[in-house]
This record gives C-alpha cells, sequence and structure tokens, in this order.
C-alpha cells in the first residue's frame, strides 16, 4: 500500500502531464487553479523529454523500491529492549501540548490571515522544526501497540485543527502520516478497496484547506479548482525551463552547496548571523518558468546539477523506502521490537513525498534532524532502560 501511495503521488505531479499531454496536447498544457493560470509554453521536442525523463524517474523509483524490498528479509541478531509505553505516551503529550499552545498563540495574535501565520511561523521556526519528535514518538507508540486515551484524542485532534487552520500543509501530512502509515503497517501494508477509495479523496484535501488564501471566490471557481490538480503542470514547468535551458549545466551539486548550512539548527544560524540564501539560479529558473509560489522541483533541481543521470538518486531513494519498509515488517511479523531509526522510515517517506515539490536543501536538512533525532531517543531508552 505504501508503494501504491508514493508511485500515486509521484504520477499525478509529475507523470500524468505526459498522459494528459498525449490525449490533449492542448488542454494539458494550460491549466487555471484558483483564478491564476499556468501555461506550458515550450516547444515539443522539450515538453516530450520532460515526458521521458518523469517516466524514467518514475520506473527507477519502483525498481529500488523492488530491490530493496528483497534486501530487507534478514533479522537483527541483537535485540532491542522496547521501552515503557507509558514513557513515551507523556514525551508525545508533553510535545504535542508544547506546540499546541505555540499555534494557538498564532491563531489568537494573527487571526487566520496566511501572510501573518507564513511569518509567526518563520519567527519561530525551531519550536516548528521540533515537530518531528511528537512525529516520531507518535508513529513509534502505534508501531508497539499503544493505544491513546480519549484525552489524548482531544488533544490531537485539536492539534490538528490548528494546522489546518494554519494552511500548513506539510506539517499537516507529516501528522497524518505518523498516524497513519504505522496502522498499515501492523496490518501488514496490504492493498484493498477501502484504502484506494481513501487514496483517491487524498489529493483533493490540500485544495480544501487553502481555499481561505483566495477568498472570496465563485462558487463554481471553487468547485472547478477544489478538483485540480495544479501541480501537474506547475512541476512540469521547472523541469521544462531546466530541460530546455540548462540540461547540461552539469553543476555538480554546487546549487544546493549553501542549502548545507540548513543543517544547524535555525537559532544557531541567528546567532552565527548565518543567514542562509538559495542560488540566485533557483529564482532565475522560476522566473522564466512563469512559476511564482508553490515550491521548487527536487527532479528538475536533480536534472540541474546531474542532468540524465539524476535518475539513479530515484533508484536509490526507491531502495532505501523498500529497504526500511520490510525490516519494520520483518519484524512486526516475528513480534520483534522495532528501533525508532527504524520508526524514522515513516517520515523518510513522508519526506520525500513533500520534496517532490520542493529543493534538496529542504529534504536533507529534514532527514539530517531526523536520523539525529532518532538515533537520541534510541541510546536514551537503551541507557536508560526506561
Amino acid at each position: 500500500m505504501i508503494l501504491f501511495f508514493q508511485a500515486f503521488v509521484f504520477f499525478v505531479l509529475y507523470v500524468l502531464f505526459g498522459l494528459e499531454y498525449l490525449f490533449d496536447p492542448i488542454g494539458a498544457t494550460q491549466h487555471e487553479f484558483y483564478g491564476s493560470v499556468l501555461k506550458m509554453t515550450y516547444p515539443n521536442e522539450t515538453i516530450i523529454k520532460v515526458v521521458f525523463f518523469n517516466f524514467f524517474n518514475f520506473l527507477f523509483l519502483l525498481v529500488g523500491f523492488y530491490i530493496g524490498s528483497k534486501n530487507g528479509n534478514k533479522l537483527p541478531t541483537k535485540q532491542f529492549i522496547q521501552p515503557n509505553p507509558i514513557i513515551v505516551k507523556i514525551l508525545i503529550n508533553t510535545t504535542i501540548s508544547l506546540l499546541t499552545i505555540i499555534l494557538l498563540y498564532g491563531i489568537i495574535t494573527n487571526g487566520f490571515k496566511y501572510t501573518p501565520l507564513v511569518n509567526y511561523r518563520h519567527n519561530y521556526n525551531f519550536i516548528f522544526e521540533m515537530r518531528i519528535i511528537p512525529n516520531l514518538l507518535i508513529a513509534y507508540f502505534i508501531m508497539i501497540g499503544g493505544r491513546f486515551s480519549f484525552m489524548q484524542k482531544i488533544l490531537l485532534f485539536v492539534y490538528f485543527l490548528l494546522l489546518v487552520s494554519f494552511q500548513a500543509r506539510s506539517m499537516i501530512l507529516e501528522f497524518l502520516g505518523s498516524l497513519i502509515i504505522p496502522i498499515l503497517l501492523k496490518r501488514g501494508d496490504k492493498i484493498n478497496y477501502y484504502y484506494i477509495g481513501i487514496l483517491g479523496l487524498l489529493p483533493f484535501i490540500p485544495n480544501i484547506f487553502i481555499v481561505a488564501r483566495y477568498w472570496p471566490m465563485s462558487f463554481s471557481e471553487i468547485l472547478s479548482s477544489l478538483f485540480s490538480f495544479e501541480y501537474t503542470l506547475l512541476f512540469n514547468l521547472i523541469v521544462a525551463e531546466v530541460m530546455n535551458s540548462y540540461e547540461n549545466a552539469w553543476m555538480l551539486g554546487s546549487s544546493f552547496y549553501s542549502s548545507l548550512f540548513l543543517l544547524l539548527p535555525s537559532f544557531l544560524r541567528n546567532i552565527i548571523g548565518l543567514d542562509q540564501q538559495k542560488h540566485d539560479i533557483y529564482g532565475m529558473i522560476l522566473h522564466d518558468a512563469g512559476v511564482f509560489g508553490g515550491g521548487f522541483s527536487l527532479p528538475a533541481e536533480l536534472l540541474l546539477n546531474y542532468s540524465w543521470f539524476a535518475i539513479l538518486y530515484f533508484l536509490l531513494i526507491g531502495y532505501i523506502l523498500g529497504y526500511g519498509r520490510k525490516k519494520i515488517l520483518i519484524r512486526l511479523e516475528h513480534s520483534v521490537a522495532v528501533t525508532f531509526i527504524q520508526t524514522s522510515y515513516i517520515l523518510f517517506y513522508i519526506a520525500f513525498i513533500l520534496s517532490l515539490r520542493n529543493d534538496f536543501g529542504v529534504f536533507i536538512k529534514y532527514i539530517f534532524q531526523l536520523w539525529v533525532i532518532a538515533l537520541f531517543l534510541d541510546l536514551f531508552f537503551r541507557r536508560g532502560r526506561l
């Protein structure tokens, strides 16, 4: 089921455009979303290259997932001592309560206006970055068979409503993923019609969250935009600009060297006075592609740096996803305790989905923080025997 969802997201964001273009070249190259119009003005030769590039990325992701799944079958020789679920529950309550207070204060002081809320999140960025901790703890708690009390469910629901009020789509997806994916894994990660039905609705949910940004609009405009995939054309525009103007740039990673400063916590960057700036080429590509807002595109950035060898990145990511999933499933099947570093696979999976609409620096920063926190929690519970 996890592979199915990953493939579905990648398909919708990048591959679907190729099918649309095949059957309706004119309709596929112009798209309206909440009043804004996107147009693909590149020559057919460039568009065909984009379609093939996306297809090979998709194919290599699936191949890597398959190979990884075949190599994750062995049980470990060392057993991890499962921590006390009560301690995990207390940590969840504490961290979620803190974030709930911060979110609530933001709503009280800024209302429901999107721009002030974005600025508020930026000002408290270090605290919001720590959302990895409760998300990882929640996923782990479910994996070890923990059950949430009624009051905990209320707390989690309030936290979710506040995330929706902030229109923080990435944070919403991370939170929902930490709740849903562990349940799927505990049930063997099997596909059924119920899951496919939910999957069919999921792509439209983010569009509901952002209606307030474009209000007021007519009912017909809102309805047509709700059932729309603006990313299908938006991110392919970015790939098309790179393919058209920078296909042989071979920047070899230099476009995201400055992003490595993101590995430092935001409060340390502020103390040092280190203002992380993205490479100028990002703005140039977005401007020339006619894309204003919505993030960058990881496939486009990899194409910019490594040309068509970028497809090997998706082979590697597919392998990690397949290997991590199989490691968890084999442990659950034999009733062996999972570790936090293995549970981090769940958030790694979500981070990769989000990276498809962002750049490499943001992805690396998130994964670095995730693995540091997971390793710390493993060490903390192992040494403390809690």
